[in-house]
């Protein structure tokens, strides 16, 4: 297992993944410049690690081992002229069959491993029935005090 820092990099993702998507977005509109699928997937796994100064983005000895496996069969993925295309311009979270982070299983065969998926939709479910009337009674009040005030 991959010791990682206290300033954990799933505190930074959302930060790395905002300066990403600004870098491609200044980069496509004021240069005009075009990546390939090749330097969006790099970008994105491999100069990961490097940003965020943590053993991550590559497989090699000593980094930590967080892979997904998709599947490239569905039919939405075979306009890809190769692997990386189809997964840089064709794949979603849909595509995915399994998870490991730090080499351990997450999700094996489109299922999590260590998450009763049937637990969490029973409580999910649950959580809506009791706050439904909640919300049903907010927004009566949110239409009587707005169609009193009459055309604005």
């Amino acid at each position: 297992m991959v010791e990682r820092s206290p300033s954990s990099i799933y505190s930074m993702r959302p930060r790395v993944t905002r300066a990403l998507d600004k870098a491609l977005s200044v980069s496509l509109t004021y240069t005009k410049t075009v990546l390939t699928p090749s330097e969006v997937l790099v970008a994105a796994t491999g100069n990961y690690g490097r940003i965020v100064g943590e053993k991550v983005g590559v497989l090699e000895p000593r980094y930590a081992a967080d892979v997904v496996i998709l599947d490239g069969r569905r039919l939405h993925a075979a306009p890809a002229r190769g692997p990386v295309e189809a997964v840089v311009s064709f794949m979603d979270g849909r595509d995915v069959t399994d998870v490991f982070v730090d080499g351990e299983p997450v999700v094996l065969n489109g299922s999590l491993v260590k998450v009763d998926e049937e637990r969490v939709v029973e409580k999910l479910l649950d959580a809506q029935s009791r706050t439904e009337p909640i919300i049903e009674e907010l927004l009566e009040g949110v239409k009587k005090r707005f169609s009193s005030r009459g055309p604005s």
